[in-house]
């Protein structure tokens, strides 16, 4: 995934602070009125900061998989082939696995937190019957906030369902050189997380300021 914007580039709450100032002045009367500036979980500054976040923290776990699994296949062909290096090796190799994917369930975790804020934003919104088409900052409403932490979601829970597949036929034994390659290039390619919600993120961390276009 392109263009993540790392959170140590922040200094919070004074770059959250300025991309506040950046609110539509018609939306800002409605996100105040339900306590949404300057910091607020549910606001859609903080949200959007957070997911990216959150998406940089995923590739970075990604990234350490990748090494992590490349040993395991590694090993358990040594294994295969009679090395006693091998065995060592496949033990400690699914034990860092199972590890890592704890670190990627909660990090999904806190996406579907955040959809979740936003959704209910956006409800309590169309409630108080307030238009859902005013723009956030200059042509985003909140309902696209929302969207891309529901995309988000989707694409994560299946790409997180994945790799617990993979991990789960690992640990029960599978030796097929070329199921283990294919194990691995799924892991590498990461096939469930799509551009457009690459795209979306984007589009907001552009809207909301925190991103040059």
């Amino acid at each position: 995934m392109r263009g993540h914007l790392h959170f140590s580039s922040f200094k919070c709450p004074e770059q959250l602070d300025s991309a506040h100032g950046r609110l539509n002045k018609e939306a800002v009367p409605l996100l105040y009125s339900i306590g949404l500036l300057v910091g607020h979980p549910k606001s859609p500054t903080y949200s959007t900061v957070l997911l990216n976040f959150l998406s940089v923290v995923w590739q970075e776990h990604n990234g350490q998989g990748i090494e992590i699994a490349s040993r395991l296949v590694n090993a358990i062909l040594q294994c295969h082939e009679g090395s006693s290096f091998g065995d060592e090796a496949v033990d400690s190799s699914r034990a860092q696995l199972e590890e890592l994917l704890e670190q990627f369930c909660r990090t999904l975790e806190q996406i579907v937190s955040i959809s979740s804020n936003l959704k209910s934003v956006v409800s309590l919104l169309e409630a108080r019957g307030e238009d859902p088409a005013t723009p956030v900052f200059h042509t985003l409403p909140m309902a696209a906030f929302a969207s891309c932490a529901d995309s988000m979601t989707l694409d994560y829970s299946q790409e997180l369902s994945l790799k617990r597949n993979i991990v789960g036929d690992l640990l029960r034994g599978q030796r097929n050189r070329d199921t283990l390659k294919v194990y691995l290039s799924c892991w590498i390619h990461q096939p469930y997380l799509s551009n457009h919600v690459v795209d979306q993120l984007e589009a907001l961390l552009i809207e909301a300021g925190l991103r040059s276009a």
